[in-house]
Protein backbone atom coordinates (compact mmCIF):
# COMPACT_ATOMS: atom_id res chain seq x y z
CA UNK A 1 0.00 0.00 0.00
CA UNK A 2 3.02 2.20 1.03
CA UNK A 3 4.39 1.86 -2.54
CA UNK A 4 0.95 2.28 -4.49
CA UNK A 5 0.10 5.29 -2.14
CA UNK A 6 3.71 6.89 -3.27
CA UNK A 7 2.62 6.43 -6.63
CA UNK A 8 -0.50 8.02 -6.90
CA UNK A 9 0.42 10.64 -4.65
CA UNK A 10 -1.47 9.68 -1.72
CA UNK A 11 -1.06 9.56 1.66
CA UNK A 12 -1.07 5.48 2.59
CA UNK A 13 -4.22 6.03 4.73
CA UNK A 14 -6.10 7.66 1.97
CA UNK A 15 -5.61 5.04 0.14
CA UNK A 16 -6.30 2.51 2.61
CA UNK A 17 -9.64 4.38 3.11
CA UNK A 18 -10.42 3.92 -0.29
CA UNK A 19 -9.61 0.57 -0.85
CA UNK A 20 -11.83 -0.32 2.77
CA UNK A 21 -14.85 1.18 1.02
CA UNK A 22 -14.37 -1.23 -1.84
CA UNK A 23 -15.85 -3.67 1.02
CA UNK A 24 -19.17 -1.57 0.94
CA UNK A 25 -22.40 -2.86 -0.78
CA UNK A 26 -22.59 -2.11 -4.62
CA UNK A 27 -25.31 0.19 -3.98
CA UNK A 28 -23.83 2.15 -0.97
CA UNK A 29 -20.97 2.75 -3.54
CA UNK A 30 -22.77 4.11 -6.46
CA UNK A 31 -24.68 6.77 -3.72
CA UNK A 32 -21.06 7.70 -2.83
CA UNK A 33 -20.36 8.09 -6.39
CA UNK A 34 -23.30 10.22 -7.12
CA UNK A 35 -22.41 12.41 -3.91
CA UNK A 36 -25.62 11.35 -2.45
CA UNK A 37 -23.60 10.49 1.00
CA UNK A 38 -20.22 11.70 2.40
CA UNK A 39 -17.12 9.71 2.39
CA UNK A 40 -17.05 10.02 6.00
CA UNK A 41 -20.49 8.93 6.21
CA UNK A 42 -19.24 5.67 4.13
CA UNK A 43 -16.71 4.91 6.48
CA UNK A 44 -19.00 4.73 9.11
CA UNK A 45 -20.83 2.80 7.00
CA UNK A 46 -17.98 -0.03 7.28
CA UNK A 47 -19.54 -0.52 11.14
CA UNK A 48 -21.93 -2.71 9.73
CA UNK A 49 -21.07 -5.80 8.23
CA UNK A 50 -24.27 -7.21 6.43
CA UNK A 51 -24.60 -5.74 2.68
CA UNK A 52 -27.97 -5.83 2.85
CA UNK A 53 -28.07 -3.68 5.78
CA UNK A 54 -25.40 -1.59 4.25
CA UNK A 55 -27.45 -0.61 1.59
CA UNK A 56 -30.74 -0.23 3.59
CA UNK A 57 -28.64 2.64 5.87
CA UNK A 58 -27.01 4.27 2.51
CA UNK A 59 -30.45 4.97 1.03
CA UNK A 60 -31.21 5.88 4.87
CA UNK A 61 -28.79 8.28 4.94
CA UNK A 62 -28.82 9.80 1.16
CA UNK A 63 -32.43 10.18 1.79
CA UNK A 64 -32.22 12.23 5.27
CA UNK A 65 -29.13 13.74 4.51
CA UNK A 66 -27.77 12.34 7.50
CA UNK A 67 -24.37 13.29 8.57
CA UNK A 68 -21.01 11.65 10.11
CA UNK A 69 -21.82 11.81 13.45
CA UNK A 70 -25.15 11.25 13.51
CA UNK A 71 -25.00 8.31 11.08
CA UNK A 72 -22.46 7.04 13.68
CA UNK A 73 -24.90 7.56 16.34
CA UNK A 74 -27.30 5.62 14.45
CA UNK A 75 -25.11 2.57 13.76
CA UNK A 76 -23.86 2.28 17.13
CA UNK A 77 -27.06 2.55 19.00
CA UNK A 78 -29.02 0.15 17.07
CA UNK A 79 -25.90 -2.48 17.14
CA UNK A 80 -25.63 -1.84 21.38
CA UNK A 81 -29.13 -1.97 21.18
CA UNK A 82 -29.51 -5.38 19.62
CA UNK A 83 -26.39 -6.33 21.78
CA UNK A 84 -23.91 -6.52 19.20
CA UNK A 85 -21.95 -3.38 19.78
CA UNK A 86 -18.03 -3.13 20.78
CA UNK A 87 -18.13 -6.59 22.70
CA UNK A 88 -19.39 -8.12 19.36
CA UNK A 89 -21.19 -11.49 21.26
CA UNK A 90 -23.63 -12.22 18.63
CA UNK A 91 -23.25 -12.75 14.68
CA UNK A 92 -24.76 -10.37 12.45
CA UNK A 93 -26.53 -7.17 12.51
CA UNK A 94 -30.28 -5.82 12.51
CA UNK A 95 -30.81 -1.94 12.39
CA UNK A 96 -33.30 0.12 13.63
CA UNK A 97 -36.32 0.14 11.73
CA UNK A 98 -36.75 3.80 10.08
CA UNK A 99 -39.56 4.64 12.22
CA UNK A 100 -37.42 4.00 15.21
CA UNK A 101 -34.29 5.98 14.26
CA UNK A 102 -36.36 8.61 13.09
CA UNK A 103 -38.33 8.65 16.61
CA UNK A 104 -35.21 8.96 18.15
CA UNK A 105 -33.93 11.96 15.80
CA UNK A 106 -36.91 13.36 16.96
CA UNK A 107 -37.05 12.93 20.45
CA UNK A 108 -32.78 14.58 20.56
CA UNK A 109 -33.56 17.50 17.76
CA UNK A 110 -37.24 18.62 18.85
CA UNK A 111 -36.76 17.70 23.35
CA UNK A 112 -33.20 17.30 23.61
CA UNK A 113 -33.41 14.36 25.22
CA UNK A 114 -30.75 11.17 24.28
CA UNK A 115 -32.72 8.06 24.29
CA UNK A 116 -31.95 4.55 23.27
CA UNK A 117 -33.99 1.11 22.66
CA UNK A 118 -32.67 -2.11 23.71
CA UNK A 119 -34.40 -5.33 22.50
CA UNK A 120 -35.01 -8.29 24.18
CA UNK A 121 -36.75 -11.84 23.41
CA UNK A 122 -40.21 -10.30 24.09
CA UNK A 123 -40.59 -6.43 23.59
CA UNK A 124 -37.69 -3.93 25.02
CA UNK A 125 -36.93 -1.00 27.20
CA UNK A 126 -36.68 2.69 26.09
CA UNK A 127 -34.49 4.57 27.83
CA UNK A 128 -34.32 8.26 28.25
CA UNK A 129 -31.42 9.95 29.54
CA UNK A 130 -31.21 13.20 31.69
CA UNK A 131 -28.73 15.22 33.42
CA UNK A 132 -30.29 16.80 36.01
CA UNK A 133 -32.86 17.18 38.00
CA UNK A 134 -34.46 20.06 35.28
CA UNK A 135 -33.83 17.80 32.58
CA UNK A 136 -35.23 14.54 34.55
CA UNK A 137 -38.73 17.39 35.23
CA UNK A 138 -38.40 18.28 31.52
CA UNK A 139 -38.94 14.51 30.87
CA UNK A 140 -41.81 13.96 33.06
CA UNK A 141 -43.52 16.89 32.34
CA UNK A 142 -43.95 15.69 28.29
CA UNK A 143 -44.87 12.34 29.68
CA UNK A 144 -47.49 13.37 31.81
CA UNK A 145 -49.38 15.16 29.09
Amino acid sequence: QEKLADQLGLPRASLANYLRILKLSRKAQQLILAGKISFAVAKVLLIEKSSLQQTQLAKYFAKHKTGVREAEKLITASLQSQGKGKKGSKKGSLVLKSWQAQALKKLENRYGIKSQLKFQKKGGELSLRFFSEKDLRHIMGLLLK
